[in-house]
């Protein structure tokens, strides 16, 4: 019985990062193993091997990723960093402008730049992208 018990919670651990690397990014697989070695703590202990890798290559994976957002933030010029804030706080193109006494077509232009350099296609990825620098910083 304990046997069975164990191969359906090793398949399930194997679901879990399979299912978390498809959908999820690294921290969310971070989290889900994590939560999986808390629940089985008591009874499997920190010993299982599998788990230990994909919690550790989840860990590599993420460091990776936030060193390379880091070195993609560090290659906006500093008016791109304007901008970069001023369009994840909400704000237009025109009001953009009239903040930084700049053209509309100028801000669009650096806007282009922003989300180029930063690898990202759209604003609402732009702000994603914006909450995790800003969590790597705090953390």
């Amino acid at each position: 019985m304990q046997a069975v018990a164990l191969v359906h919670q090793a398949l399930q651990h194997q679901q879990v990062v399979a299912d978390v690397r498809a959908d999820y990014s690294c921290e969310r697989l971070e989290r889900e193993l994590r939560g999986i070695l808390e629940a089985d703590q008591d009874d499997h202990g920190l010993d299982d091997p599998q788990i230990a890798l994909a919690v550790d290559e989840a860990q590599r994976t993420s460091r990776e990723e936030s060193d390379l957002l880091r070195a993609r933030f560090a290659l906006l010029t500093a008016r791109e960093r304007e901008v970069f804030d001023r369009i994840v706080a909400g704000r237009l193109n025109k009001q953009i402008a009239d903040e930084l006494g700049i053209g509309e077509r100028t801000v669009k232009a650096q806007r282009a730049q922003v989300l180029a350099k930063l690898g990202v296609e759209s604003v609402a990825e732009l702000g994603r992208l914006a909450e995790r620098l800003q969590s790597l910083t705090r953390g």
